[in-house]
């Protein structure tokens, strides 16, 4: 799948606000939202986002610490599988992202981050 396909998938779009300042706001996504506004900087991506991703990609299956959790609503964790977001409440599995799509997702923020 292309970029946009992705994006169109999961409903995603990106803006810049200019009430106060330039601010950048991911939109869509789901329970990938909230995710993506705490990661909102080129550097945090990088370092803290690519490299989790990249590990499994690269197939390799041991364990790092894999939790993207960045609020008291979702789990966020990585696997294998993919990119799990598990509800805090009730232990439930929201939703699942492929590892590919997110990466592609990943990819994309960060270049509107270094482009807006």
């Amino acid at each position: 799948m292309t970029t946009k396909e992705v994006l169109d998938f999961y409903n995603i779009s990106f803006y810049v606000s200019r009430q106060f300042g330039k601010t950048p706001y991911f939109l869509g996504g789901d329970e990938m939202e909230e995710l993506f506004l705490f990661f909102r900087t080129v550097d945090d991506i990088d370092e803290e986002v690519l490299p989790l991703i990249d590990h499994y990609l690269n197939g390799n299956p041991f364990p790092v610490d894999n939790d993207l959790t960045v609020t008291t609503r979702e789990r966020v964790e990585v696997t294998l599988a993919g990119i799990t977001f598990i509800s805090m409440h009730t232990g439930n599995m929201d939703m699942m992202v492929p590892l590919q799509h997110f990466k592609t997702i990943v990819l994309a923020w960060r270049n509107f981050l270094s482009n807006y």
